[in-house]
């Protein structure tokens, strides 16, 4: 036969509040810094996964300028069918080459 106890919450507080081991500095010191190296070693294993690279809004900045119209058909050509971003590339290896050679960069 079952019998019901009263249970009463701030007594089941206070003795897992005086628990030693629950309590223990070291413990907790132990278990943040496992916490903290797992976090990290998932964190870096993530990256690894997912190849998380800087986006171009961290390294780039959009400006707008006029090209002449043999310039816009040459970037096209030599660009068409390839992904999103390659016609910004192009003119950035371009420009970088050219100011590298003239001593600008």
């Amino acid at each position: 036969m079952r019998t019901n106890k009263k249970r009463d919450i701030a007594g089941m507080f206070d003795k897992v509040a005086n628990d030693s081991d629950i309590n223990s500095k070291n413990d907790y010191e132990d278990k943040q810094e496992i916490n903290i190296n797992l976090n990290k070693s998932k964190k870096a294993k993530l990256n690894d996964v997912l190849g998380v690279k800087s986006t171009k809004s961290d390294t780039h900045e959009f400006r707008g300028y006029y090209l002449e119209i043999p310039l816009i058909e040459a970037i096209d050509k030599i660009t068409e069918g390839e992904p999103k971003g390659t016609k910004s590339d192009l003119v950035n290896h371009i420009l970088k080459e050219s100011f590298k050679d003239n001593g600008w960069l």
